[in-house]
């Protein structure tokens, strides 16, 4: 069964009437269903048409492509100015309404044939070839009938567009695509900003010339193969390795993914966020799908950590390019840390919840240092002691003048009395590897 061609009157052989001046009459006077959405002169012509009449194509030596009707429109107007060309906003388009909607994540087929004037204008204006030439749908209906309004291009995303500056031959213009919303209108024309056009042909300096094509014969139609399995944009949260990419499809002919490989599969790296393409051959068209691949990196926020008090610490996520949002519902890069406590921070992300957690406390470290101990049995000073080192494991070196250790302990008790040592005065180093931490001072020695 033929699928239904959405355009009504694709060939443009309804008409209403035939004036004998081509620019007598917006095209929605002369032409069924299509309109001219600016206020232009987009043309209509028509061979049953008086001979000799100039929307007669034949008074201009052309022809439609099959039946009696074809339209025309400007793409590009361009002056050779000294030898660059200077580029002007006068662009023309035809627009209709569908005769039902594209439906949204629906696949469609459209297509349309083209060719460029092959005479200069009546003007002795020259004709020159462009590209950019396309087809672009939308829910809006763009329809300006004031004459105080003079915007001459239309801006948006051509579902179907010519690469190429098309010549004098007939040449069809098609492609599918994957409807991403509702759509009830169409519109042909160049959509792209007019400096962004290749201009081709021979432009006198000195001369305005156009790039005006000829349109026949336009269809529009759904292709009843399911792509909803195939995803767009894939995100992977905190993932490394390979991930595969799927984009099967019932019916399909072929796959050339932009590697060169020829399977509906592809094994991926997802660590960075890139972007994949598969061309996907049907019998209709060829259709280029983007997997466009997002990577949510971890949380690190460290490891849990014992401060003295007093002290402070900076947390941050140590994994580099993801935002984070923290369990007081901030969202600073870093947080300053003065009391002990649970510190937790999630993925500011909707389609990823990472988080991470942190102990952080703070305790009381050695206070007041000491330097001097008497171990004479006075009960005075008798012994090196440092306060609040019970809640840690703090290691204790003692030297004397000359560098030479003369006492260690890994865990110290505050239970060195000297040694026996003689008078004199010695350095000391107290050390905390859990809390990295260490204090040195002196320590005078009187026996």
């Amino acid at each position: 069964m033929q699928a239904q061609n959405l355009v009504p009157n694709p060939g443009f052989e309804n008409y209403r009437e035939l004036p004998c001046d081509l620019n007598a009459y917006p095209l929605q006077t002369v032409l069924q269903d299509w309109f001219q959405p600016l206020i232009t002169t987009t043309d209509y012509w028509n061979t049953d048409a008086v001979m000799g009449c100039e929307m007669n194509p034949a008074s201009v030596g052309e022809s439609p492509r099959t039946g009696n009707g074809l339209i025309g429109i400007i793409i590009a107007d361009v002056l050779n100015n000294a030898g660059k060309l200077k580029r002007f906003k006068y662009q023309e388009y035809a627009a209709i309404k569908l005769q039902s909607p594209l439906q949204e994540q629906k696949f469609y087929y459209a297509e349309y044939y083209a060719r460029v004037k092959s005479r200069e204008f009546a003007s002795n204006a020259p004709i020159v070839r462009s590209n950019h030439l396309g087809m672009a749908f939308t829910d809006s209906l763009i329809y300006r009938t004031s004459i105080f309004d003079t915007a001459r291009m239309i801006s948006l995303n051509a579902q179907v567009e010519s690469q190429e500056a098309i010549d004098a031959e007939w040449k069809k213009v098609s492609g599918c695509f994957l409807a991403d919303k509702s759509a009830d209108y169409m519109y042909i024309g160049n959509f792209k900003n007019i400096n962004q056009a290749k201009i081709e042909g021979n432009l006198p300096i000195g001369k305005e010339g156009y790039a005006y094509y000829f349109i026949d014969d336009v269809l529009v139609e759904q292709l009843h193969y399911d792509l909803s399995a195939i995803p767009k944009d894939l995100t992977f949260c905190d993932e490394h390795g390979l991930g595969e990419l799927n984009a099967s499809v019932g019916g399909a002919l072929g796959y050339l993914w932009d590697d060169g490989s020829t399977s509906p599969f592809r094994k991926v790296p997802v660590a960075d966020n890139t972007q994949y393409f598969v061309d996907i051959q049907f019998s209709e068209c060829t259709f280029r799908h983007t997997f466009n691949l997002k990577n949510i990196p971890g949380i690190e926020l460290g490891v849990d950590s014992t401060l003295c008090a007093g002290e402070t610490i900076l947390l941050s996520n140590q994994v580099v390019g993801s935002d984070i949002i923290w369990s007081d519902g901030s969202t600073d890069s870093v947080k300053l840390v003065t009391t002990s406590g649970t510190y937790t921070a999630k993925t500011n992300d909707a389609d990823c919840v990472l988080e991470d957690a942190v102990d952080i406390k703070f305790i009381e470290c050695p206070g007041f240092l000491p330097n001097v101990i008497t171990p004479n049995e006075d009960n005075y000073n008798q012994r090196l002691i440092f306060e609040n080192i019970g809640n840690r494991s703090w290691s204790l070196e003692v030297f004397n003048n000359w560098g030479q250790e003369v006492y260690t302990a890994a865990n110290y008790k505050n239970d060195w009395d000297g040694n026996n040592l003689p008078d004199g005065v010695y350095y000391y180093k107290l050390s905390s590897d859990q809390l990295k931490k260490e204090v040195k001072g002196w320590i005078k020695i009187i026996n």
